[in-house]
């Protein structure tokens, strides 16, 4: 009798013991797959930086691929804030460029615009900048083209073509600048 209650016990054990590892695999395949599904969906939501003006065109961005309708209308924002500035509003505008500089090069980029804030307030100056065009010069570079006029009170000292060079890159949807450059054409 001990014997056949002794074997009706191994054979529950073991019925039990093939049922909890099935259970266990079936757990972590379900596991593997649900945290399948969580990266997918959160590699797939991304934050993007939208100017505060209208946004005429339509745009899209996938992954680090951006349209061209999304540079041009990021890059007439950085244009219009670091070109058309004045010494009452140059802190106001240049502080808005920051948030986008890439943390690699956000010193160099923030000493550069403290420097052109500081020329225009020292000098009084108002800067005035007109848009012709934006053209995507390389992979990871948009160059933004327009005149620039810059005066003191009512009198107009320098108008002279530009061109604004914005180094970038795209991680996860979010624009970075890497570095800017003003440059006469």
């Amino acid at each position: 009798m001990d014997i056949k209650r002794f074997q009706n016990l191994k054979d529950n054990i073991l019925k039990d013991n093939i049922l909890l590892k099935f259970i266990v695999v079936v757990e972590a395949l379900l596991i593997i797959f649900l945290v399948y599904v969580v990266v997918e969906r959160t590699d797939s939501q991304k934050t993007v930086f939208m100017p505060p003006q209208t946004t005429y065109k339509e745009f899209w961005i996938s992954g680090n691929q951006v349209s061209k309708s999304y540079l041009e209308n990021i890059a007439s924002f950085i244009a219009y804030n670091l070109l058309n500035v004045t010494s009452g509003n140059s802190n106001i505008l240049l502080s808005n460029l920051l948030p986008l500089v890439d943390s690699s090069t956000f010193y160099e980029v923030k000493k550069e615009l403290k420097q052109l804030q500081n020329y225009i307030v020292e000098n009084q100056i108002s800067r005035s900048f007109f848009l012709g065009y934006i053209k995507q010069t390389g992979k990871n570079q948009v160059t933004v083209y327009g005149s620039i006029s810059d005066a003191i009170s009512s009198k107009i000292i320098r108008t002279s073509k530009v061109k604004l060079v914005v180094d970038f890159k795209i991680k996860f949807g979010r624009f970075y600048i890497v570095n800017l450059s003003i440059k006469d054409d």
